[in-house]
This record gives structure tokens, sequence and C-alpha cells, in this order.
């Protein structure tokens, strides 16, 4: 199942048959079943509850959307695949030879070769860094 539920509303069928689905796994995977990390938005795993009050607190507070990774409840996460991580280190690559082109010595006033340069280095930045804004 998908963890697309965790957004969806507390009334809707989709969330009971998530957190449903949730209690299973953690009941199943986790370190203790009596004792289960609450990931609702009030507790956020820092609380450890009865599998009853987990459920209590799922639907009273709902679960915690950025808690992707079940962790706290014994969900094992995969490192990226290597094709992903060269494609990330070939783009680094590109980043970092485009850096070196521009150069530091800004004495010589060839502007003409230095503006292209950075508007790719920006370009490439901000598909490495989703978070950077141009």
């Amino acid at each position: 199942m998908d963890k697309e539920w965790m957004k969806e509303n507390k009334l809707s069928k989709e969330y009971e048959e998530g957190v449903e689905y949730f209690m299973e796994f953690a009941i199943k995977n986790g370190d203790d079943p009596n004792m289960i990390p609450c990931p609702c938005v009030m507790c956020r795993n820092f609380k450890k509850l009865s599998g009853v009050d987990v459920r209590v607190h799922l639907y009273k507070f709902g679960i915690d959307s950025s808690y992707k990774n079940w962790i706290w409840h014994g969900e094992r996460v995969t490192r990226p695949n290597s094709s992903k991580r060269a494609r990330r280190e070939h783009k680094c690559q590109i980043l970092s030879s485009c850096f070196f082109q521009c150069g530091n010595n800004n004495s010589d006033g060839d502007y003409q070769k230095t503006i292209p340069c950075l508007r790719r280095t920006t370009r490439y930045s901000s598909k490495l860094l989703p978070s950077t804004r141009t």
C-alpha cells in the first residue's frame, strides 16, 4: 500500500484503511508489539503507546505526513541504486568542471565567457539542489 492515505481526511475510507495497514505493519515489524512509537502529529514517534492508544491518536490528531519511511516501526530504508548515484555524480562533475572553467581571475575583463558559464552553473545547481531558487 502506498502512503498517500497519510494526506487524506481523517474521516475518509482511505485514511481508515491506511491506519489499519500501518497498525498491522507496526505490530508485525516493530521492536515491541505492545508499545509502539506513536506517529501522530502530537507525539511524532517520541512517545511509545499501546496499539489502542496509537490508533486513537491517529484518528484524533492525524498522522505526521512527513513520516515517509517508517523506520521507527521496522521499515527498511533502501539506498539509491547505483545508476541514480552515477547520474548524480556525473552532474556534479559537470558542475565542477563548469566552475573551474569560469576561473577565479576576473582581472582580465573577459566576461563574454564567464556569463554563459555562470548561467550553466546556476542551471545545473538548481537541478542538483531542487530547493535552490534562481
